[in-house]
């Protein structure tokens, strides 16, 4: 009797698995480092979203103070993760060169504004106080500083400008300046001129080689 062999059982080859190719999202024109800038400085007034075209947040961004300081903090954040869009929907340009030194100096800002404000604001409350009381009669009124002609500083201010013919023409110290190196254009220094509270309106100016060369106003 004959023994047939035994056939072992035919597999199917394994089909080709697809390629899944993840593309990055497109980056647009708005600099990464102007609207960290903006959001640091001035982002509590909207002005960030505002320089992205998003007029209509801008807005209700303004009139609530960055959402009582929530939203300050919540943009703040998403433009440092590279979360933050323009108008069209495009990522910041720039990210990559300059996310480190932002982050770096965000948490420096932060840390010192925050000893800063816990050391001398008592201290200065009460100062401010005795002296007023001391140098001043009982009934006499305080005489109030002239109003800041924001819009007569605003158009004096010329691209190519230094920081002193700036401090000139504004009347103003430069405030908050903010140095940073930005890939291709050299150093830049944002500063701003003017008190929002005391004055209603700001100015921010940037410098590029110490020279102006954007500025933007903020009444309120």
């Amino acid at each position: 009797m004959e023994s047939k062999p035994i056939e072992a059982p035919t597999v199917a080859p394994t089909p080709p698995q697809p390629t899944v190719t993840v593309l990055d999202e497109p980056r647009g024109e708005k600099s990464f480092i102007i609207t960290w800038l903006l959001s640091v400085l001035v982002g509590i007034f909207g002005v960030d979203r505002f320089y992205l075209g998003k007029i209509g947040t801008g807005i209700v961004k303004l009139i609530t103070f960055g959402g009582l300081g929530i939203w300050y903090f919540v943009d703040l954040i998403i433009i440092l993760c590279d979360g933050m869009k323009d108008k069209k929907g495009n990522k910041l340009a720039d990210y990559e060169k300059n996310k480190i030194l932002a982050i770096i100096l965000t948490v420096v800002l932060m840390a010192l504004g925050g000893v800063g404000s816990a050391l001398r604001g008592p201290s200065t409350w009460t100062t401010t106080t005795d002296t007023q009381s001391e140098t001043q009669p009982a009934n006499d009124t305080p005489k109030q500083d002239a109003k800041w002609d924001v819009e007569a500083a605003y158009a004096k201010i010329e691209n190519g400008m230094t920081k002193a013919q700036v401090e000139d023409a504004t009347g103003k110290k430069s405030e908050n300046c903010t140095e940073s190196q930005i890939a291709g254009y050299g150093k830049s220094e944002s500063c701003s001129y003017g008190n929002a509270f005391t004055d209603k309106a700001s100015i921010m100016v940037i410098y590029t080689q110490d020279k102006v060369s954007s500025k933007t106003k903020s009444t309120y």
